[in-house]
């Protein structure tokens, strides 16, 4: 299905619709994806965000499914 079609099918289904709070909704969702202010983050987040690549780089995580089954190991005792 090509953009123009599934916009076309959109507005339609919108313009039958009396449901004000799925409107709501819908003009929740698609105003807060247009926003043109970029993402900022603080000096302080920057730093996190670094150490955490570091980290990750340096093979310093564990993942969920290993951290799930040592909960469930430690739980059992």
């Amino acid at each position: 299905m090509s953009t123009k079609e599934l916009k076309r099918l959109l507005i339609s289904k919108i313009d039958d619709t009396q449901d004000v709070t799925l409107l709501e909704a819908i003009y929740t969702l698609l105003n807060s994806t247009s926003q043109k202010d970029p993402f900022h983050v603080s000096e302080e987040q920057q730093d996190s965000i670094y150490r955490a690549k570091k980290d990750i780089d340096l093979g310093n995580y564990i993942l969920n499914e290993d951290l799930n089954e040592e909960v469930t190991k430690w739980l059992n005792k």
